[in-house]
């Protein structure tokens, strides 16, 4: 049997899987994206570069299968936040590193011949940053926090909702001996396989030769309400809850521990799954703790499949998984190795007992072993002989024997249509009984069974072969020839066993057996054949006799006699003539002429190529499309003789003009389109004299007519053949000049002042108006009054209707001026009485910019000045400095319209109090 001596083979790994549904759900966990959860793990350590300057370097891994919400792979942060606290909690910096290289974390297992499932794979980055801290005896938190852990966790609760903090606190003690941190020496173990030893050497490396001591503590969860990257909060921080049986210091179950010294983790975790794991480095120096650093991983426990496999090409597998190689009548073997992992092994070994006090035995990989004779011979291949973990036997039966002898007889009478007997049970087998016997009856038909009797189908020679197969897959095979050609059954079908001179026939031979076989044919009126289906054409009439002699290869021999098998006739002769008037619009009269030959006409049949037949001897038939037709009349007579013949007839009758036309009236210009129902005209000349000098050769002509005034039509037809035909339409188009749309309007010139304008209209042979204004407004009256809502052009559109229905639309504008008013007075009482203190100007100032006004004094000094219309002057400089004695001053305002245009206004303004 095959045997393994360490691992399960790879087969049995299979079977364990799909015999642990629990743990198939478990391991989807491998290969299931997570949104947004991908945080696996991460560590930071520091350099002390003098002068209170120090190098952080923080490692974070995320798991390669995490994706976001749009489907990609969740990123590293970009730049990743560096919250700094003072010992006591306050905020020292926010630090914004870039992230270095993205690098995959390569899976190492202790046990070479282990390899871990697929699907599993952890990216890391780095953050590299130099931060100068000023000496501070409370220390310094470095701190980078954030979400989240793979839903999928094992150990703790809610995974989802826990995230990650990872920190390094720089004391008292580190700062004043510029200390440097311990650095992990490895990356942490991405797969972990289940029930195998771990052996996971996680020790660190400290430069200034502190003490190291090893332990599992509580990993952190995330700092920060968000859950993202960012500022994070002053420590202490939460720590994640394992679940039961897991704690922090057994986070893989089992005798998983983590040497104190060395940093060995060692054990065998029993359950697959993703186990949350901290490792934490403590330094000491002169037996006092002077700092420490921290590792939160998130290890994957899986079943690990047993690379190394012993396997050869077999013929079976026996009862107990042996590999079972047949040979036969042949001593010599070469074997195909088959085994696995190559990468894995170093060398094999195969074993075989000759029977004969001898052990065989060889080193090669695919060896070629000749045995001593017939028999039996037990052996096993050793993949990776003499290792205590990486080995594997597969047992092996080697088999060789003697091939049975094949043998057969057959019977049968060769003139006589019947099966041929087989009767292979003479075979014998020298190692065992025969189970399979296989006819290959030369004619590729095959059968099954030690004795047959089989039907050929097809006359021939055939070389019959019978293959035997015994119990050890052992085959000989024997064959011979064998010849069927018995007299055949005689079956001709003429295709006409009677007609008409010249007759056709096809002799159909549907004999049987005929293939190979000699033939002779005499058909009646001296001719003869030697083909199997001959056809001849008998000139003569008369009655025919006809023989065939058919002879197989073998000489069996089959004569027949037909008498009077063939019948030949005189046939009939078609003929008709025609009756019509070519350019009448009427039926055409077809008259039959036919001659009968030796018996009766019984059928005759109009074909009159278009689609129509008819049966009769004589038809008068109504075309409905003018063209040139071949007619044929096809007759058939009591001998079933059948003739005919074909003439070509042309129907091209003048048109009946079926053109009863109203008069057509129209406005300017005037399109007419003309429906000419007139039958036939489909390939006749058209002409319409349309009566404004224009012609057109269209029978439904369309025309435009560019001038007004009365109009007579004339339409002319003429046939292929000649056939004419005209009709006149008098005062047929009446074409009136179209209307005028025109209007005029009050006040001539609008404005905001006064927006409503009287409409005047002026058009021409209308009767119907409609008025569309820019501003929405409509009206159907011939003067309207409109009040337009804005300043500035203003699009009128008047649309005028004649009584014909034809219309003229006219689009114009109208200016609604935008306008204003100002005034200037001439005396104001700067009193503070309430009555007339200030002086400006008034009025309705519409849309005016650029105002300026300016008052001076008769000596030329500028009193005050403003470009805001509603301010007033107070009579005192600048509204603001002594009051202005009485007096009269000038004042002066310039300002531009609503359209550009520019004014000034010189007025006095005379103080009085």
């Amino acid at each position: 049997m095959k045997h393994k001596n360490v691992m399960p083979t790879i087969q049995s790994f299979i079977t364990t899987l799909l015999s642990m549904g629990s743990l198939l759900v478990a391991m989807s966990i491998f290969t299931t994206s997570a949104t947004a959860s991908h945080i696996v793990g991460g560590d930071m350590t520091y350099t002390c570069l003098g002068s209170n300057q120090y190098s952080f370097t923080l490692y974070v891994y995320r798991d390669q299968n995490s994706t976001n919400g749009a489907g990609n792979l969740t990123p590293f942060d970009d730049p990743g936040d560096i919250t700094i606290f003072t010992g006591d909690g306050n905020l020292f910096s926010l630090e914004s590193v870039q992230q270095g290289v993205e690098t995959n974390v390569a899976i190492n297992l202790s046990n070479p011949c282990l390899e871990p499932p697929s699907g599993i794979a952890v990216d890391q980055t780095v953050y590299n940053f130099t931060v100068t801290l000023p000496y501070n005896p409370l220390g310094y938190h470095i701190v980078y926090s954030r979400c989240c852990r793979n839903n999928s966790i094992s150990n703790i609760a809610s995974p989802q909702n826990q995230g990650a903090t990872y920190t390094v606190y720089i004391s008292d003690q580190a700062q004043t001996s510029c200390n440097n941190s311990p650095v992990f020496n490895d990356f942490p173990p991405v797969v972990i396989c289940q029930n195998q030893p771990i052996n996971f050497d996680h020790g660190a490396t400290d430069v200034d030769g502190d003490s190291l001591v090893y332990s599992f503590y509580t990993p952190f969860t995330n700092s920060n309400v968000t859950g993202n990257a960012g500022m994070a909060n002053p420590p202490p921080y939460a720590t994640v809850s394992f679940l039961a049986p897991y704690t922090a210091q057994s986070p893989l179950g089992g005798n998983v521990a983590i040497d104190p010294n060395t940093g060995l983790i060692i054990g065998s975790p029993p359950t697959t799954g993703q186990f949350v794991v901290g490792i934490q480095v403590i330094e000491y120096r002169n037996g006092v703790e002077i700092g420490r650093i921290r590792r939160d991983f998130q290890f994957n426990v899986a079943p690990c499949a047993t690379t190394v496999t012993a396997d050869l090409l077999e013929d079976s597998l026996n009862a107990s998984g042996g590999f079972v190689i047949n040979t036969c009548n042949d001593t010599v073997i070469t074997f195909q190795n088959q085994s696995g992992l190559a990468d894995y092994i170093d060398g094999y070994l195969w074993e075989f007992n000759f029977n004969n006090g001898t052990i065989y035995t060889t080193t090669d990989t695919n060896p070629t072993i000749t045995f001593p004779g017939y028999g039996n011979y037990i052996g096993m291949l050793i993949v990776n002989p003499g290792s205590t973990g990486c080995s594997d036997t597969a047992f092996v039966a080697a088999n060789i024997n003697r091939n049975p002898i094949a043998n057969y007889s057959y019977t049968y009478d060769s003139c006589l249509i019947a099966p041929v007997n087989f009767d292979g049970s003479s075979s014998t087998s020298l190692d065992g009984t025969i189970e399979d016997y296989i006819w290959d009856f030369g004619d590729d038909s095959t059968l099954n069974a030690a004795t047959i009797s089989y039907q050929y189908q097809l006359a021939g020679t055939f070389d019959v072969q019978l293959t035997v197969i015994d119990e050890n897959g052992c085959v000989d095979s024997t064959q011979q020839m064998v010849s069927w050609a018995p007299t055949p059954i005689i079956d001709i079908v003429p295709s006409a066993a009677s007609g008409c001179i010249p007759l056709d026939v096809l002799f159909e031979n549907n004999s049987y057996p005929i293939n190979g076989y000699s033939l002779f044919w005499t058909l009646g009126d001296g001719y003869t054949s030697t083909l199997s289906d001959p056809e001849h054409t008998y000139q003569d009439t008369g009655l025919y006799t006809v023989t065939v002699r058919i002879e197989s290869p073998l000489g069996c021999l089959g004569i027949d006699t037909f008498e009077n098998f063939v019948n030949v006739r005189n046939a009939p002769v078609a003929d008709f003539y025609t009756a019509y008037d070519s350019c009448e619009l009427g039926p055409v009269s077809f008259f039959n002429s036919s001659t009968m030959g030796d018996g009766e006409i019984t059928y005759y049949e109009w074909d009159f190529n278009n689609g129509l037949t008819a049966a009769n001897t004589s038809y008068d038939y109504q075309y409905d499309t003018v063209g040139n037709y071949s007619v044929t009349l096809t007759i058939r007579d009591t001998n079933q003789c059948v003739e005919q013949i074909t003439k070509e007839i042309s129907w091209m009758p003048a048109p009946v003009i079926e053109l009863e036309l109203d008069q057509y009236e129209g406005c300017l210009p005037m399109t007419l389109q003309i429906d000419n129902p007139s039958y036939p005209i489909d390939g006749y000349f058209t002409l319409w004299n349309l009566g404004d000098g224009y012609y057109s050769d269209q029978a439904s002509p369309v025309h435009t007519y560019e001038e007004e005034g009365v109009y007579d039509l004339t339409f002319t037809v003429v046939s292929p053949t000649g056939c004419f035909g005209e009709q006149l339409f008098e005062d047929l188009v009446v074409v009136n000049p179209n209307p005028v749309a025109a209007y005029s309007y009050l006040p001539e010139q609008p404005t905001n002042f006064d927006p409503v304008v009287d409409f005047q209209d002026q058009s021409t042979g209308a009767v119907a108006w409609e008025w569309y204004f820019e501003d929405g407004g409509s009206s159907m009256e011939q003067n309207p009054v409109h009040e337009f809502q804005d300043t500035g052009l203003q699009q009128v559109t008047l649309i005028i209707t004649h009584p014909l229905g034809c219309t003229d639309t006219l689009v114009s504008f109208v200016d609604i001026k935008p306008d204003f008013t100002y005034y200037l007075p001439n005396a104001f009482t700067p009193n503070d009485d309430g009555k007339n203190d200030g002086y400006r100007g008034v009025g309705e100032l519409f849309a005016i910019t650029n105002f300026q006004m300016q008052i001076w004094s008769r000596w030329g000094e500028l009193m005050f000045e403003t470009t805001d219309p509603t301010e007033a002057w107070n009579g005192r400089k600048n509204n603001t400095g002594t009051m202005a004695a009485n007096g009269v001053y000038v004042s002066y305002v310039t300002l531009t319209g609503p359209r550009g245009e520019k004014y000034e206004y010189k007025g006095f303004a005379t103080v009085v109090r």
